[in-house]
């Protein structure tokens, strides 16, 4: 068996830490989608909804007697249950990792860059976004991870966990220092990436476009004069681009869009910590099912409250120029700006501190699922070459998948609506139904089965869409078509 000793406030932190992530990045892109009102709603249930799996799981080990989470479902429908967990914690583990290291290949290169006083155009091998991830799991993930059990990680979890409060706090406080609308005080790589588009593709169109006569033509002479710049425009070919944005200052409150389909997996992505929740409760001293309540209460409350502030903050700063990765948007508007990049490296340590601590879980599957609990650590049949193969394998599969996977939004949306619904709302609906005390036609049993039901239907019509949304014809817009697009809302 393994030692009871991690202390009631570091498995906080490490609980904290695996739901924690590049989910506070991507939230903000889910108000924008969803709206104000309904988001909040979303939000509340998604988080109701993640506590109440948590306790299902601790009621399943009572029952049961296992602290496993591939036990507890060969104990309910034997050897093809246990499969299945075993597949679908593996596959979030490893999605989560990716989403997490992805993190680390768009904002490392340019906090790289930035240190180092390099050109944002200029790469170098070691400013490229891959070489940075695989050092970076190299170098600190994976001596991490090479632990027998997760409890020392419960230092680097609140490490972790005291950087995002400073992200929190960051997205707070610039969600007051940034104008609306943007695009008159963007910086001049935002021009050169339109004006130069504009001036190569639809010259006989726009004539003798500039920044001036664009934003004249745009804003009343009020808004100019509290941003008009002095240094004279140098039209560059530039590989630079940033987000373009959208003059709209107006907060949606209710939005239903087919990129709302993205929205409400990315939540239930978001607050995913169920692989986690036993191996920290099986390391807990003095574990009992009161006392994980409690971790877990804690746990999903804080987060709930930075999600609920960051992702808020974030899009009453940008509104509906708000991208799907949150930081990027603030680099982009100040591409200088010394806390910025602060908040960026914050970021940064809390996803690389995060990797080992969701690696534990996956490794734990396949080795359960393969040979049994015996060859865990503190089984019979414990070797440390297995231990550190499969940790060798799964790491070199998360830097494939970084490499070539082609966003974050693909992983966040299909890992939420497929294997994050299993494990957050069918499986452990599925154990309590399956195990539980009372008799079938009871009311918690028929609540638990039309649960299962509706997380069914939620995870096919999530796929659904995001897979209509994958592979419908996308038009890719020159930037005069924009920018004239632009003009004729403003004259209306």
């Amino acid at each position: 068996m393994i030692p009871y000793k991690t202390n009631f406030l570091l498995s906080i932190f490490n609980l904290m830490n695996a739901i924690l992530g590049s989910g506070i990045l991507g939230l903000a892109y889910a108000v924008k989608s969803l709206g104000i009102l309904l988001y909040i709603v979303m939000l509340m249930g998604v988080a109701g909804m993640a506590f109440y799996a948590i306790s299902l799981l601790l009621n399943m080990c009572q029952i049961t007697g296992h602290r496993s989470y591939e036990q507890i479902a060969e104990a309910a429908y034997g050897a093809k249950g246990k499969l299945v967990a075993v597949v679908c914690i593996s596959v979030h583990t490893l999605g989560a990792m990716v989403s997490f290291l992805f993190i680390c290949k768009y904002e490392l290169p340019p906090v790289v860059k930035m240190f180092l006083k390099i050109a944002p155009c200029d790469d170098t091998w070691y400013t490229d976004g891959d070489t940075l991830t695989a050092l970076v799991v190299l170098l600190i993930v994976g001596p991490l991870a090479a632990a027998k059990d997760i409890s020392f990680l419960g230092y680097t979890s609140g490490f972790a966990m005291g950087c995002m409060v400073f992200c929190t706090v960051l997205i707070v406080l610039q969600s007051s220092g940034i104008p609306c609308p943007l695009e008159p005080d963007m910086p001049e790589g935002y021009w050169q990436f339109m004006l130069q588009s504009a001036e190569t593709e639809c010259a006989d169109t726009w004539g003798n476009l500039t920044k001036e006569s664009y934003l004249d033509d745009k804003f009343d002479s009020d808004i100019l004069a509290k941003y008009r710049s002095t240094v004279d425009f140098d039209l560059k070919n530039s590989s630079c681009s940033l987000a373009k944005p959208i003059a709209d200052c107006e907060s949606e409150w209710i939005s239903l869009t087919l990129k709302s389909a993205y929205a409400i997996p990315t939540m239930v992505f978001a607050f995913q910590c169920h692989a986690s929740v036993l191996p920290i409760y099986a390391e807990l001293k003095q574990p009992s099912k009161k006392k994980m309540q409690y971790i877990s209460t804690i746990s999903i409350g804080l987060v709930f409250i930075m999600y609920l502030l960051a992702s808020l903050f974030g899009y009453l700063t940008f509104k509906n120029a708000t991208g799907p990765e949150l930081f990027v948007m603030y680099s982009g508007y100040m591409p200088e700006d010394n806390l910025i990049l602060f908040g960026r490296v914050m970021v940064l340590i809390c996803v690389i501190f995060s990797a080992p601590l969701l690696h534990y879980p996956c490794r734990k599957a396949l080795i359960v699922g393969i040979w049994g609990a015996e060859r865990m650590p503190g089984g019979n049949d414990f070797k440390w070459g297995t231990w550190l193969g499969i940790m060798t394998g799964i790491l070199t599969s998360v830097v494939l998948m970084v490499i070539y996977v082609p966003g974050i939004k693909v992983v966040f949306g299909l890992a939420g609506a497929t294997v994050a619904t299993m494990l957050v709302i069918i499986m452990p609906a599925g154990f309590y139904y399956k195990l539980g005390p009372e008799p079938k036609d009871s009311l918690t049993k028929r609540i638990n089965f039309v649960v299962v039901i509706a997380g069914i239907i939620f995870a096919v019509f999530s796929v659904g869409l995001l897979v209509y949304d994958m592979f419908s014809p996308k038009h890719e817009q020159p930037a005069c078509e924009i920018m004239l697009e632009s003009l004729e809302a403003t004259a209306h």
